[in-house]
């Protein structure tokens, strides 16, 4: 009897274990069940976000099998192949090419399967359309599922490369343009001007002539502006630099606005004598505008003029030009507006100032 209950004893007791085990497996199950399903997600969400970069992709993607088939494309790919996503899987990269330049594929292929990143492929496609399309690319090599070498390419249109380049070049033309310009008046601005006669500065140095500048200030003008409003304003500072820039003559003249309401000519070239002409000719275009300016003792808006001579030494940069032509303006502004005060800094090292009086030169050399 004692003997039969024993053997019952073991019985539950193995029995115990048993169930221990099983539950103890059953935890471990569930917990690699969870580490699954959290991998499985990951794999979702990264194919998802692969799938997505891919389709978003700016260029086209060509993925393909160890033989070269295509196995799957964006749709980059098909707007470049003028083909359907459908009508391409299936084909081999080989039949995408130009027949003349499909001998080159298979070696391609090869280098891939055999690890190798390929940049700069070019090839011609050869889509469903009138002619071939030039493409430029890189092939490169992926691992399937069973761990076999796949391929992928990538590829874009050289035409639109180059269009696109272009493009960009002609942005970059046109910002630097912009970088230079005026936005009320469309003269070069000050950034410009100081680029300018920083140049002009070494290039008089070199060949030794000289170089002339004229800063004009409008006379009165904050008195115009609270007269007629600053809309106003902004039209005679615009009707001003139309009359100055068609006023500088000679293709190499520069006109800037330098800021506000005082502007700059740039005159390579130019001696005293002939600066003095051209700064009364620039005098004389904006006082026979007319623009009415009742503050002003001539009736109508008018310019004072600074102009400065030098032949400069190749050290000199162009602060020193505007700092003279600035007193010779101050001068000017001294001596009743409306006229022009001149300075001729002369040979290297020589200070000589001329004209302290009115120096409005007719166009014929004189003066009075």
């Amino acid at each position: 009897m004692s003997e039969t209950v024993d053997a019952d004893g073991d019985q539950l007791r193995a029995l115990e274990e048993r169930v221990i085990e099983l539950q103890r497996a059953l935890a471990l199950s569930r917990q690699q069940l969870d580490l699954e399903r959290l991998k499985l997600r990951q794999t979702e969400a990264a194919l998802w976000q692969m799938a997505t970069l891919v389709g978003a992709a700016p260029f086209g993607v060509l993925l393909m099998d160890a033989h070269g088939v295509i196995t799957d494309v964006n749709h980059e790919a098909e707007r470049l192949l003028g083909m359907r996503r459908e009508k391409i899987l299936g084909l081999t990269l080989r039949e995408l090419v130009e027949p003349s330049r499909r001998g080159t594929v298979d070696g391609l292929l090869d280098r891939v399967r055999a690890g190798e990143m390929i940049r700069g492929v070019e090839r011609r496609l050869w889509p469903e359309q009138a002619k071939p399309l030039g493409d430029t690319g890189v092939m490169f090599p992926i691992h399937g599922p069973n761990g076999d070498v796949v391929g992928a390419a990538l590829t874009e249109d050289v035409q639109e490369i180059k269009d696109m380049r272009t493009l960009l070049a002609d942005a970059n033309v046109e910002l630097a343009q912009l970088a230079v310009v005026d936005g009320l008046t469309g003269l070069t601005n000050r950034r410009g001007y100081e680029q300018a006669i920083d140049r002009e500065v070494r290039r008089a140095a070199r060949r030794g002539e000289p170089l002339s500048v004229a800063m004009l200030d409008v006379d009165d003008f904050k008195a115009f502006n609270d007269s007629f409003g600053h809309s106003r304003g902004d039209q005679c500072l615009r009707a001003i630099a139309r009359a100055l820039d068609g006023a500088a003559r000679r293709a190499g003249d520069l006109v800037a606005r330098y800021g506000g309401e005082e502007f700059v000519a740039v005159l390579p070239g130019v001696d005293h004598r002939r600066a003095c002409i051209m700064a009364e000719r620039l005098r004389r275009a904006v006082e026979h505008l007319g623009i009415v300016n009742p503050a002003s003792q001539h009736g109508v808006v008018t310019v004072s003029v600074g102009v400065v001579t030098i032949v400069p030494r190749r050290q000199q940069g162009g602060l020193e030009l505007v700092a003279a032509a600035d007193r010779a303006l101050y001068l000017a502004k001294e001596n009743g507006r409306n006229r022009v005060e001149a300075v001729d800094l002369g040979a290297p090292g020589l200070t000589t100032e001329a004209g302290a009086g009115s120096e409005r030169a007719s166009d014929d050399g004189g003066s009075r």
